[in-house]
């Protein structure tokens, strides 16, 4: 039977910034919605990327995209399935 091997890269925090925004553009092009869910976005970009990363840190980095301007929130960011967030 074969091991995984997993390697840990070091990368700029900022680095899934893109593959967030990109994940989000998939997701409104099939969906033909503005506000994703944000739970919803933290899946496909993991999905989508084959990510091993924790899902609070790709929230971390979606809440600062909101608050850099790059998306806009609606909702209560209590949690990630009671805010959603679009592209401004």
């Amino acid at each position: 039977m074969g091991k995984l091997a997993i390697r840990i890269l070091p990368v700029a925090i900022d680095y899934y910034d893109h593959k967030i925004v990109e994940a989000w553009k998939r997701m409104h092009a099939e969906e033909q919605i503005d506000y994703i869910m944000t739970s919803q976005l933290i899946w496909e970009t993991m999905e989508e990327e084959n990510l091993l990363i924790d899902h609070n840190f790709l929230e971390y980095r979606i809440r600062h995209l909101v608050y850099s301007g790059v998306f806009e929130m609606k909702g209560i960011p209590k949690n990630r399935r009671r805010y959603f967030v679009r592209l401004k």
